[in-house]
């Protein structure tokens, strides 16, 4: 089975993990498609084009903005940058 289309992962306490060390990680893996939900800056981040050692197209989405994914993964999607922030942060 080859890789999936897409990765979507919500940011955790060390973010910068997963805004660094992650994308590389993904890039390599060849994952299409990588979609971050940074809870800290309340930002959506779609990385797309996977290269060795990162992604070649990098969008940042802010709140009040839709957050349109490529055609690859085999749906028309738009994320709404404000409901997948408040959805991905912790429950209180």
């Amino acid at each position: 089975m080859g890789a999936g289309r897409l990765v979507l992962e919500v940011t955790s306490e060390n973010h910068r993990t997963d805004l660094r060390h992650k994308v590389t990680a993904y890039a390599q893996a060849k994952i299409p498609v990588y979609v971050i939900v940074d809870r800290k800056h309340g930002r959506v981040h779609v990385l797309t084009e996977p290269l060795p050692a990162g992604y070649d197209r990098h969008e940042v989405y802010a709140p009040g903005q839709q957050a349109p994914l490529p055609a690859s993964i085999g749906a028309e999607v738009s994320l709404d940058v404000d409901e997948i922030v408040r959805a991905g942060s912790p429950k209180r």
